[in-house]
């Protein structure tokens, strides 16, 4: 019985194998290849005009860039910048606040692992463009607030922020009923009711998101060669660092702007402190646009044609029924072999997967180095979402100046710890222990540097009643 080896090379293959080179340069993309069930496009729509610029990694990676970047815009700038003139036009406290900015992480943590394992096994692509419709949902849903209330006041009909929340905790205290019944008590409930939305929208983000951030890397890693790959990280890795730069520079510019377009104040400008700026423009078009790169997103293949070549390179000999049967009996014993195969993988993969969960828990290192990466995004995460407005306070800053000064001072840092950290790294004399201590004495002079929030200025002095007599 003759043998014939599963290549798409020699004689014997050129049946079941028609136009199929296995030069990555010169793969056959065309509807009567073998590969064509790995085709880019949607059911019924594969133009062949198409195939080679679109279905490749390198367009795979731009899409996971611009996606990446402005999904950094949107949850690591505009969001971060605009906390102020959130709390200053809904009437929300810095609970709330951070209520808001932690749903995004609670919806990644809650669907991370069911993500990784049906994602993993599943159809990454349409994982990924599925989330992306979801994010972009949450980030449009999260500007919704600004068009079901009415026009910003901020004269004697409506108190400020400060002033309705010192009339809640002075009035049991000082006799100023009389001053707090001014206040709209009604429409500041409805304002802060507000809370809910942003919180459900920032959970959408969060579920959104998670797709992307555990699926996009791991395609482009089993679909590109592995001297692209680490190209496309360094791209992907370089579009997070651009995403929040992106986004403090658009929020600097729109809390310049007035809220409410159809509105153009004549008495406050932008350093008087009941001033809110135009926070929800940045969201309003950030929505839409991850919708719109949903849609080339979800028309990749499960495997890009130069994964599929690798995946025939690599598969074992196999032998057909009759070898007089011709290239059709070659064909079903080949699609009987490869289905046996997969059915032995999957049943290895379920005997194994028993044991990884308990090999990564009692991994030490690992699960040191995981700890001390959440306790450093505990404090980056700290420092995005509360750290302009600590500036506003703490220097006399607008909202717009803080995000400007903001993404000065981090953006660039970022820079510089990534790109210093890849040359550390790919440095052939560089090992694991060394990397250690680097980062030991990095974290230690990080920590150092937060006593500097001990120096303090004294509180500002300001009129109201402090006395027992309300004076």
């Amino acid at each position: 019985m003759e043998t014939v080896e599963l290549r798409p090379s020699g004689e014997k293959t050129a049946a079941l194998y028609p136009s199929v080179d296995h030069r990555p340069h010169s793969v056959d993309r065309t509807a009567t290849s073998p590969l064509s069930k790995y085709r880019w496009g949607y059911p019924g729509c594969h133009p062949n005009c198409v195939q080679e610029k679109l279905n490749t990694g390198a367009f795979f990676l731009v899409l996971v860039s611009l996606v990446n970047m402005i999904a950094g815009a949107v949850t690591n700038g505009l969001l971060k910048v605009s906390l102020t003139s959130l709390e200053r036009r809904y009437k929300l406290t810095s609970y709330d606040s951070g209520l808001i900015i932690s749903m995004y992480d609670i919806a990644g943590c809650l669907s991370l692992l069911p993500i990784s394992y049906f994602g993993g096994r599943g159809h990454k692509p349409r994982w990924c463009g599925a989330g992306l419709v979801v994010q972009g949902i949450g980030v449009l849903l999260f500007s919704f607030p600004h068009f079901m209330n009415g026009n910003y006041k901020y004269n004697s009909e409506s108190f400020g922020r400060d002033e309705y929340f010192l009339c809640n905790s002075l009035m049991k205290d000082h006799n100023i009923s009389e001053v707090c019944a001014k206040q709209n008590q009604p429409e500041a409930d409805n304002l802060t009711n507000m809370k809910y939305m942003f919180m459900f929208s920032q959970f959408l983000n969060g579920l959104g998101n998670t797709p992307l951030t555990v699926l996009a890397i791991t395609f482009m890693d089993e679909n590109v060669s592995p001297t692209f790959y680490p190209f496309c990280i360094a791209v992907y890795f370089l579009s997070t660092l651009m995403g929040p730069a992106i986004g403090f520079s658009i929020g600097g510019w729109s809390l310049s702007q007035y809220v409410d377009m159809n509105v153009t104040p004549k008495d406050i400008t932008p350093t008087d402190r009941v001033w809110v700026g135009r926070w929800w423009i940045g969201f309003l078009i950030c929505g839409p646009l991850l919708i719109a790169l949903a849609i080339p997103m979800l028309a990749f293949p499960a495997k890009l044609p130069e994964r599929a070549l690798r995946d025939l390179d690599t598969a074992p000999s196999l032998q057909p029924s009759s070898a007089a049967n011709g290239g059709r009996a070659d064909s079903i014993s080949v699609s009987a072999s490869l289905k046996s195969a997969s059915r032995s993988m999957r049943s290895i993969a379920h005997k194994a997967s028993h044991w990884d969960l308990w090999t990564v828990v009692t991994n030490w290192s690992f699960i040191l180095l995981s700890i001390s990466a959440a306790l450093l995004s505990s404090i980056v995460a700290g420092y995005l979402s509360f750290g302009p407005k600590y500036v506003e306070s703490a220097f006399g800053k607008t909202a717009s100046e803080a995000a400007l000064l903001y993404g000065i001072v981090c953006v660039p840092a970022a820079s510089f710890g990534l790109i210093a950290g890849a040359m550390m790294m790919a440095y052939p004399r560089t090992t694991a222990k060394g990397a250690m201590y680097v980062l030991l004495i990095i974290s230690f002079f990080t920590v150092f540097t937060h006593f500097a929030f001990l120096l303090d200025c004294g509180d500002t002095e300001f009129k109201g009643p402090t006395g027992q007599n309300g004076e």
